[in-house]
């Protein structure tokens, strides 16, 4: 009987769902949104197939909760943590799975594992995924990656599906085609989610194009059918871009040719983004990995290369892009979390076969290998709990009573305007909006960044007044995209960094903006 089919719920009900709900909310009980979460809550309530300057995924997601909000009078930023720990743990049941398949199937065959060891690395996994750091911001603050891990862990998994199922032939030709559509669909929608995800999709095709089995696919219709349904899902992005003279995109591809014609120059970026996965995934774990590559590289390279194309070519282009350009450190972390897979495969097979323990046995040389990896997680996840609250506690920051003297101010100017639109042009502006309410309840809202002049010629009524918030409206990307909308000189009412707060009065007749 696989392992699959074994009775592991109690494993699975512990480690991988009810425990993470613990550790995260010991982490963001008193946590509030941040900056960038307000900005994602305030676009899920104007709802469109994309925005200036992010993709559609992260907002529509939020629509339950906006359900909720409008059936309730309104929700507080803990259940958009719960649910964002909610989809974190959908994603990391997901990955268990799929390690467990590939372990049934492949890696088990390969190396004549026993069930103990199967088991073991999935233990493996499912602990190093509960105490990893990464984990615990991933799982916690909602952001672009939260929709993305979720649908690159299910099109890794329907990619993995359709795969191994072969070549078509009369019995398996429906099947083989639902597998292909349904790795396009997941794909789509993790383009919908970050536009990074191309990275992982590259990935995969290189894996084929430099395999022989994976040729042998590009002559039938199963990876055409998944690119035909990426396609199609990207559709919103090119049908609002064309609704919007091509600003989204063109904002992207402004960013990425600029970028290219800067001239090399090495930047402290790419130590540190080098620093945080050390820091983050742990020497031992590191360690292992490398020892597992070159060690068993024979054996792993027919079974496991297509996992490794999916760890090592993300994290290799950005670390790379790191040294000329701003890169973040979130936007490798799914490959990261790949990192936990290998690592649980290449312990538990180097691991005495006796043992059932998701630890090695003692008086093994190896045992400290496992422990130490254990241990750093929980020491640098434990180092995060400090660094979190110290940033965002009301109590240890002066820049949450800087935004709660610029809420005040808000809360004045609404209460003199009781039906003005509020326009947002900056990230800051949904934070204060959110925190001001203290519970975020559903208001009428206009996102600068996200709709053009004729779309807020149609929506704000004539002779309505409009309280302003911008981010440096004289930057060249509001210059182009706003030179008829906002006015190049404004009464500042408060200040708040570059953060400004106008006012103005809107005149139906000639369709402008007067201050």
């Amino acid at each position: 009987m696989s392992i699959t089919e074994k009775n592991h719920s109690y494993h699975l009900l512990l480690i991988l769902v009810l425990l993470p709900f613990v550790v995260h909310l010991a982490f963001y009980y008193n946590l509030p949104l941040n900056p960038d979460e307000a900005y994602y809550w305030t676009m899920s309530q104007e709802l469109a197939l994309s925005y200036y300057h992010h993709t559609g995924m992260v907002a529509w997601l939020l629509v339950p909760l906006n359900w909720l909000a409008q059936w309730y009078g309104g929700i507080d930023a803990l259940s958009i943590r719960l649910y964002t720990t909610l989809l974190f743990v959908v994603s990391g049941l997901v990955l268990y799975y799929l390690l467990a398949k590939i372990l049934d199937n492949d890696i088990g065959p390969a190396y004549n594992m026993t069930q103990q060891q199967k088991k073991k690395a999935l233990l493996i996994f499912a602990y190093s995924l509960l105490l990893s750091p990464m984990a615990l911001l991933a799982g916690s603050i909602w952001t672009h990656d939260t929709p993305l891990i979720l649908f690159l862990s299910l099109s890794l998994l329907t990619f993995y599906n359709a795969y191994r199922l072969g070549l078509p032939n009369k019995d398996n030709f429906t099947k083989y085609l639902l597998f292909w559509a349904l790795c396009g669909l997941m794909f789509g929608m993790s383009i919908l989610s970050k536009y990074t995800t191309v990275l992982w999709g590259g990935a995969a095709f290189f894996y084929m194009l430099f395999s022989r089995q994976g040729r042998q696919h590009f002559m039938h219709c199963g990876p055409w059918i998944a690119a035909l349904v990426v396609i199609i899902c990207f559709l919103p992005i090119v049908i609002w871009n064309i609704a919007h003279d091509w600003v989204s995109l063109g904002f992207r591809f402004d960013h990425l040719t600029s970028d290219a014609k800067k001239p090399f120059e090495w930047r402290p970026n790419f130590d540190l983004t080098l620093g945080a996965i050390v820091l983050t995934l742990g020497l031992s774990l590191l360690f292992t990995m490398g020892r597992g590559l070159i060690k068993e590289r024979s054996k792993a390279t027919p079974h496991i290369s297509w996992l490794l194309w999916q760890t090592l070519f993300p994290v290799a282009f950005f670390l790379i892009a790191s040294a000329v350009n701003e890169v973040y450190f979130n936007w490798m972390i799914f490959s990261l979390f790949l990192c936990l897979m290998l690592f649980a495969i290449y312990a538990a097979i180097h691991s005495s076969q006796k043992s059932t323990k998701p630890t090695i046995p003692a008086k093994s040389t190896k045992e400290w290998g496992l422990k130490g990896h254990y241990a750093w997680q929980v020491f640098v996840s434990g180092i995060l709990f400090v660094l979190v609250y110290a940033d965002y506690n009301p109590v240890m920051t002066k820049r949450f009573f800087s935004y709660a003297e610029f809420g005040r101010e808000l809360s004045t100017l609404q209460t003199a305007h009781p039906d003005a639109y509020l326009f947002g042009t900056s990230y800051q502006t949904h934070a204060v909006v959110s925190w001001t309410k203290k519970e975020l309840q559903p208001y009428t809202f206009i996102d600068g960044h996200n709709n053009n002049y004729d779309y807020l010629s149609g929506k704000i009524p004539p002779n309505t007044d409009v309280l302003l918030f911008s981010y440096d409206p004289m930057e060249d990307s509001f210059a182009k995209y706003f030179d008829e909308l906002i006015p190049l000189k404004a009464i500042e009412l408060s200040h708040l960094g570059k953060s400004r707060t106008v006012i103005y009065s809107f005149l139906g007749t000639n369709n402008k903006f007067k201050q």
